[in-house]
């Protein structure tokens, strides 16, 4: 057996040689600008970084990282928002996603990520997926600010206020398992898409740093960056200690781990060892950094044995593996010392041996095994062989006895019995005959001589005659008699009593409600006209049915309009149903209705052939009240085709979306002055838009297109 070294004994004795750190800053003119132009147009892209949010940062958004124009769809602005929460702008409509508050703790390291992928966005907190939303409208130009870690580009202001390390820009969408997995250590060897590449490890931390005024790019790309604004001295505005969790880029080297283990003994790096001895090895981790350590082995030995075993059609060897053939085996068991037991079998394997035989006897079988058996049905002996396995013998076997059979028979003239017997009277007789297997055939006869038998039958007809079973036309209803010879060639004599008939047609009127069954039931009848079937008569003959259907149907279509409904049929009879009840409600005989309370409704129409019920309908009356409306409040564009952007919202507003039958389609809260509502999966049409605050209410409609 194999055995590995734990990556987690030798990992716990080496010493780092380096110390990670960070930037911290101070929330006001401090900045660092890079010469990384980032990844632009529309492309795939992923921004990652660790951060450390300052207790005393400013109830504003605090940026990470931003690059492009001030201008709609171009800008790249990673922040913390002021909730606590992440959000990527990039300004105008498809441009802008956020995240749920209070997922940044203060005085906390958080990894942080935003991914865009074919024009959707995924906003990640300590690799877990937080937000998303449609970012088809980004389109980042090739001019404009490059890359600017700790502030906005040109056009506002929101510096950010604590630490920050590890800051990458990808020009590939990683996915969350991607993110998990690389987010906890510095790469030693950047991957190719890893376009930059900052792990902030400069400077001495809380020192006198006034002449490390650069940001190195780790990515090879030469993408470095100049500190703006920054102190560089003391506990903030300075290199600061990085986050300890994060694993740095740098060769571990480890001490010697003593072993003793049985032979071969493989090592991480795949090192096989097969004697005792001092070993140098060296692995390199999943962030690309090299791992050495030394290895004092001690070989522990292997014990063996060796024996020979005759069994039948099998063996189960000590460590449980079965053999099936004959041949030499070893067999691997664990020793008292843990290390592998190796065992010869020269293994003999006789045969066991299965005969099948299909047998018949009279009353009782007497087996090879000396066993009775009186029924039939399949029965197993077994044998010994010269060998000493097993020998079984399967019998498939039938047990007959003696056939009595008791026969009532009629005879005109003579009868012979199955025996040759010649039979002229009427007389009981008995006739033994012997079997293949042994047992007698024992027929019992009551012979009746010279029978005649009758009959009555009744004949129809339908085309003006009728013909009987012996091939006789009769034209006119009346009773014959016919005569035949029976299966005891005696006569047998038929009474026919005949009635001629004809068949019938008929022509029918009729108005229906959408459909019916034709009276045959063949047909299902679902369009007006002359319809035709056809029925049997009682008699048997045909009735040929003409009938000229006229089809109706009624709309159960209603309309809610400004908090009424309206039935969509005209000039019919009117009632309307509660279906929380099940209530026709009283009074309401119209075409319209206006609820005055929330509920669940519905309209029964009829017009004396047809009455349906429409489906029910759940209004909100709530949703539709215009009271309090504050004119500020902008919802545009309107009409629309995808999206609506609703602007001066105050703190903490709540917006509901209905459509015109008062069901609500989008309900959400939000803490932005400006909101989007993706109307995109709804159908064209009217709806109503509701805005609610701590001190107004206000519902607008907006047209889909």
């Amino acid at each position: 057996m194999k055995k590995f070294l734990s990556t987690l004994l030798i990992l716990s004795s080496f010493s780092l040689f380096a110390q990670n750190r960070a930037l911290n800053f101070d929330g006001g003119n401090d900045y660092v600008q890079t010469t990384f132009s980032g990844i632009t147009g529309s492309s795939n892209r992923t921004f990652e970084a660790w951060i450390f949010v300052s207790p005393t940062a400013p109830s504003s958004n605090l940026c990470i990282m931003d690059y492009g124009l001030n201008a709609v769809g171009s800008r790249n602005s990673f922040s913390v928002s002021a909730a606590r929460g992440l959000t990527f702008i990039s300004g105008g409509t498809n441009a802008n996603i956020s995240t749920s508050g209070n997922l940044i703790t203060l005085g906390q390291w958080t990894h942080v990520a935003f991914v865009l992928n074919n024009s959707m966005g995924y906003l990640y907190v300590n690799g877990v997926q937080s937000g998303t939303g449609n970012l088809s409208t980004v389109n980042t130009p090739t001019t404009g600010t490059s890359l600017r870690i700790g502030q906005r580009v040109a056009g506002g202001s929101i510096p950010f206020k604590g630490s920050i390390d590890e800051v990458r820009v990808w020009n590939t969408a990683l996915s969350a398992t991607q993110i998990l997995a690389n987010m906890n250590g510095e790469f030693c060897a950047p991957p190719s898409n890893l376009q930059a590449y900052y792990k902030f490890n400069h400077g001495a931390a809380g020192g006198s740093n006034t002449g490390v005024t650069t940001l190195v790019d780790n990515s090879g790309n030469s993408n470095s960056g100049t500190l703006n604004g920054f102190a560089l001295t003391g506990a903030t505005s300075n290199w600061v200690l990085g986050n300890a969790s994060i694993t740095p880029a740098s060769i571990l080297i480890g001490g010697t781990d003593t072993v003793s283990a049985c032979a071969p003994y493989l090592l991480p790096s795949g090192l096989s060892l097969t004697s005792t001895g001092i070993y140098n090895d060296t692995t390199t981790s999943n962030f690309g950094c090299d791992s050495a350590y030394i290895v004092n082995y001690t070989a522990l030995p292997n014990s063996t044995d060796s024996f020979a075993v005759t069994q039948c059609d099998g063996y189960f060897a000590p460590s449980g593996a079965f053999f099936g053939q004959s041949g030499k085996y070893v067999d691997v068991l664990s020793n008292s010392i843990g290390c592998d037991s190796l065992i010869t079998i020269n293994l003999t394997i006789n045969s066991s041996k299965t005969d099948f035989q299909t047998l018949s006897a009279c009353k009782s079988f007497l087996s090879p095994a000396g066993n009775t058996y009186t029924a039939s049905g399949t029965y197993f002996d077994t044998l010994a062989t010269i060998k000493g396995c097993d020998s079984v013998i399967v019998s498939n076997l039938t047990i007959t006895s003696d056939i009595i059979a008791n026969i009532n028979t009629n005879a005109c003239d003579t009868f012979i019995t199955n025996k040759g017997a010649v039979i002229t009277t009427t007389s009981i007789f008995s006739d033994t005959v012997f079997t293949g297997t042994g047992c007698d055939s024992i027929f019992n006869y009551n012979i009746q001589m010279g029978y005649t038998n009758g009959s009555n039958a009744s004949g129809i007809g339908c085309l003006g005659s009728f013909t009987s079973d012996l091939g006789n036309k009769y034209t006119s209803t009346g009773q014959y008699t016919e005569y035949t010879t029976n299966a005891q060639g005696c006569d047998s004599i038929i009474n026919l009593d005949v009635i001629i008939s004809t068949h019938k047609s008929v022509q029918l009127w009729d108005t229906i409600c959408r459909k019916r069954s034709s009276p045959s039931g063949n047909y299902l009848w679902t369009t007006g006209g002359w319809k035709f079937d056809t029925i049997a008569t009682t008699l048997g003959c045909d009735s040929n049915i003409q009938m000229f259907l006229v089809v109706e149907d009624i709309d159960t279509t209603v309309a809610f309009v400004d908090g009424t409904f309206r039935a969509i049929e005209v000039g019919v009879n009117y009632s309307w149903l509660d279906c929380n009840s099940g209530n026709l409600i009283s009074g309401e005989n119209g075409r319209t209705f206006k609820p005055t309370q929330d509920g669940s409704y519905a309209s029964i129409v009829s017009n004396g052939v047809c009455t349906d019920t429409s489906g029910c309908k759940t209004i909100t009356l709530t949703l539709i009240d215009n009271l309090g409306k504050k004119g500020s409040i902008n919802i545009f564009p309107n009409p629309t085709y995808n999206s609506i952007t609703i602007s001066y919202l105050e703190v903490f507003s709540v917006i509901k979306v209905a459509n015109l039958h008062g069901q609500i389609v989008f309900e959400t809260q939000t803490t932005s002055p400006i909101f989007e509502v993706n109307l995109t999966n709804l159908p064209s049409g009217v709806y109503q838009v509701a805005i609610e605050a701590s001190d107004y209410r206000i519902v607008k409609k907006v047209i889909k297109k």
